[in-house]
């Protein structure tokens, strides 16, 4: 079973082969815009349009779809932080894992956090067009520890 252990603006994934340390980029005292930018932001200094729509539906809906996510949307943003999900991967996993479902992009999210996929899953999912994930085993499985999550 993996822990989050999360100090100042570093989180840890500990597991059976030890630890990774991963740097977020989001800080609490930032605005919901000031997190969409930091989050949207490519390597060439631009933003992806389509990962910001998606932060901006996570911000808006977020709380509706996981009424068990304390924080609602922002959370759920925090989360894809410290899971390194940011700029192009957020439309990936989106686009190409969920097949722009938002509940499922949530529920994933989700999966990951209760430990039902492991985190290194997930981003090889993001960067491989969904190889090796079962979005729909994963959603069952979030809807049984979760109860009120979203139905379809």
């Amino acid at each position: 079973m993996k822990k989050l252990i999360t100090q100042e603006t570093n989180v840890r994934f500990l597991n059976k082969g030890g630890e990774k340390e991963m740097s977020q980029v989001i800080d609490l005292q930032d605005s919901v815009k000031e997190s969409i930018l930091k989050m949207a932001k490519i390597s060439d200094g631009g933003y992806n349009p389509g990962a910001m729509k998606v932060l901006m539906d996570i911000f808006d809906q977020g709380h509706v779809i996981d009424p068990h996510t304390l924080g609602g949307g922002p959370s759920l943003v925090l989360l894809m932080d410290e899971l390194n999900i940011r700029g192009e991967k957020i439309w990936m996993l989106y686009k190409d894992v969920c097949h722009q479902d938002l509940v499922k992009l949530i529920g994933v999210l989700r999966a990951c956090q209760l430990g039902i996929i492991e985190p290194s899953t997930l981003m090889l999912a993001v960067m491989n067009g969904g190889f090796k994930i079962d979005v729909d085993r994963c959603m069952k499985k979030v809807r049984e520890k979760l109860p009120r999550f979203k139905s379809e």
